[in-house]
Order: structure tokens, then sequence, then C-alpha cells
């Protein structure tokens, strides 16, 4: 199994620094964000919102899109809900192109060049991320390795974290993605990932500024595969 992690510090913002470990429930990481945010009195609560839907990236689109608001209790739940929607469809958009591009677009994995994948990342993660290519996305040597990736389908839920004013402080996208990888010798493996990716504004855009991301493949016989290294 490959594990690529990282964590840094937003550019712009409230200067919240998240560290995701292996195994930690997204809502756990929303908690810790809205004790750094809303100090120790006060607590969030989870609403549940609108579905979010959006367009495809590369052919390939998360379904079972759902959202969930962490708010601060005093705030107004309505206009909370009306101000996470945007969010939350930026973080769609932004996990749709990374697994879009980076395991889905042909041109991309035949190259091994995932530049149009790692748009969404924060200068700081975006480093990190071309570090940990070989998990993040089909990998380097995708290209001389596969024949043909497809049959993608992934789970997306997705969490916004909005203080009392009304204000988007963060979100989380947590996302499952399988999909089938047809060997140049004929083989057949299931690519297998599941990431945890944590989303702040920078510079009026939501970007990826710490994630975890775990693969775990397997071939055709049910041998489990990885690539990639962990982050320290």
């Amino acid at each position: 199994m490959a594990d690529g992690r990282h964590t840094t510090t937003s550019s712009d913002g409230p200067n919240l620094r998240i560290l995701i470990g292996g195994g930690i429930a997204i809502l756990v990481v929303l908690g810790v964000a809205g004790y750094l945010v809303f100090g120790r009195n006060t607590g969030g609560t989870a609403e549940p919102a609108s579905p979010v839907s959006v367009p495809a990236v590369a052919g390939f689109q998360f379904d079972s899109k759902t959202l969930t608001l962490t708010v601060d209790p005093k705030g107004d739940k309505k206009k909370a809900k009306a101000a996470a929607e945007p969010v939350a469809k930026q973080v769609a958009i932004g996990l749709n192109t990374l697994y879009g591009k980076g395991f889905v677009d042909t041109t991309s994995w035949q190259s091994g060049t995932y530049d149009e994948a790692l748009v969404m990342f924060d200068t700081g993660a975006q480093v990190e991320a071309r570090n940990q290519l070989d998990v993040l996305t089909a990998g380097s040597a995708a290209g001389t390795t596969f024949d043909s990736i497809g049959d993608a389908t992934g789970k997306l839920t997705i969490n916004v974290l909005v203080d009392a004013n009304e204000r988007p402080q963060s979100a989380s996208g947590a996302a499952t993605f399988t999909a089938t990888a047809t060997g140049k010798d004929g083989s057949t493996t299931t690519i297998r990932s599941q990431g945890q990716f944590i989303f702040r504004s920078v510079k009026g855009s939501w970007k990826i500024v710490s994630f975890n991301v775990t693969r775990n493949d397997e071939s055709g016989g049910g041998t489990p595969t990885g690539s990639g290294s962990a982050t320290p």
C-alpha cells in the first residue's frame, strides 16, 4: 500500500495548520479546524445541505456527492448553507480534476505528465504533490505499464466549515476512487485510491493545502500492489 501525506499552511486567510494522519475521520479533522477557528468554548454542529453536482472533468465525475456543513451554533444556518454551496462546488471540481486528469485522461497518463491534475493544489502542497505522483495519479510509468485505464467510479463527501458570520473557513473532501487498468502484457489491475483533502481559500480560489492519500491497487489475482512512498 502506498501512502502520500502533506501538511502545509495556507498563504491566504487565517493561519491554520492541519495535520491529517492515516485513519483519521474527516469529521475529526473538521473538529480540530473548528477548535482552532472558533476557540475552546464554541463548537460546530453538522447540518446536511443540498447534494453537489458539477460537470465531469476528462470524462470523470464523482457520484453520490453529499455536502455537510459544520457551523458555529450562533450563525444563521440558511445563510451558511448558501455560503457553503459555492465552496463545495469548487471542491468537487478540484477533485474531479485531480482524479480525471490523474487517472482517466489518456494524454496525461500516457505521457506521465500531470500538470493539469495538480492545478487545485496550493503552492506548498503542489511541491509535495509532485513528489507523490505515483500515489496521487496513475504514475510516471503508467504509459509504459498500462494499455488502457477505464471503468472509473468514485464517491465524494464534502464538508464545509462555516463561522458565526456565515463565512466559510475551510473545506474537506473525502474521496474513494476505483478504476480498471489493463497492462501491456494483458494483465488487469484494479486501481484503488482513498484520499482526504483539506481546502482553504487562497487569493479567492479554494485550493488543496493538505492531503492524505493511500493507494492499494490489486492485480487480477487479488494481490495488493502499491507505488510511491510515504511522506515522512
